[in-house]
């Protein structure tokens, strides 16, 4: 899913944006850190899937890196303390089986977000698009001068 879907999807369910690290946490405020969306979508993810990282003790902050937060999604805990990015990456991939066979969380099996606009059907009455038969001509209007000012220092 795009990054900006993800964020759709997030302001739809309430979160609020801010550009300073977020630390997510049972009871805290929704908000989001919305610096460099792009680059965030692990981590996107995990907020959308907030609630049930919550319901098995999990805390996490906006800081992580992409691998943190897609071994996050995947085996709903704390990466094992020790591990390099690149191992952290092969336990994700599936390529290690000691931690395969886990549940997708199912926060993230979302609907694309609604549009924030309803586009008009056909049928519908829009205003201004019904045209006049005939077009009636152009009218001279006579300019008129302006009156003069008293106290304006003309002269």
């Amino acid at each position: 899913m795009p990054a900006l879907s993800l964020m759709d999807a997030l302001r739809q369910r309430g979160f609020e944006g801010t550009s300073s690290a977020v630390t997510h946490s049972l009871g805290t405020p929704p908000v989001l850190d919305d610096r460099t969306p792009l680059n965030k979508k692990n981590y996107l993810r995990c907020v959308l899937a907030c609630e049930e990282l919550f319901a098995v003790g999990i805390v996490f902050k906006s800081i992580g890196t992409s691998v943190f937060y897609a071994y996050l999604l995947k085996y709903h805990k704390l990466p094992p303390l020790g591990k390099t990015a690149k191992e952290l990456m092969a336990l994700v991939n599936n390529e290690n089986e000691e931690e395969a066979d886990v549940p997708i969380l199912q926060s993230l099996l979302v609907e694309a977000p609604k549009p924030a606009i309803a586009l008009a059907a056909e049928d519908d009455d829009i205003a201004g698009d019904d045209y006049p038969e005939e077009v009636l001509p152009a009218v001279a209007v006579e300019a008129i001068p302006p009156a003069p000012c008293e106290g304006a220092g003309w002269g």
